[in-house]
């Protein structure tokens, strides 16, 4: 009797995951340092810094109370993309001297969005 081989499923393990184009609106705690170029330039280096991202783009909306922060990384799911992304912003926004960040919400960025804009 002949038996049919399994599929050879180590090829899909070195695949890479998919990439979440993924836009995050966090607020800035008042009396926080200023949203300058500057650190918004350096926010979009450490991000870019990470492994799995592609790209990244940072912007101040609301007087400068927001930060609109546009990443497209590599996750295996929309919820571990949103998890890494959302720390990311956390710890990048500390790094880059912006101060505190709360994330209000988290939206996968619409095909006609996801050219990214720096700064």
């Amino acid at each position: 009797m002949a038996t049919t081989p399994l599929p050879d499923r180590s090829s899909t393990a070195t695949e890479a995951p998919p990439a979440w184009p993924l836009e995050l609106d966090a607020e800035r705690c008042v009396g926080g340092p200023g949203a300058t170029a500057e650190r918004l330039a350096s926010l979009v280096r450490l991000v870019m810094r990470t492994r799995g991202v592609d790209q990244a783009a940072a912007s101040t909306h609301c007087g400068g109370c927001h930060l609109r922060v546009g990443v497209t990384l590599a996750a295996p799911d929309l919820p571990t993309a949103v998890e890494r992304a959302a720390l990311l912003l956390r710890s990048c926004a500390l790094d880059a001297g912006l101060g505190p960040v709360i994330l209000v919400s988290v939206r996968v960025a619409p095909p006609e969005e996801r050219g990214l804009r720096a700064g």
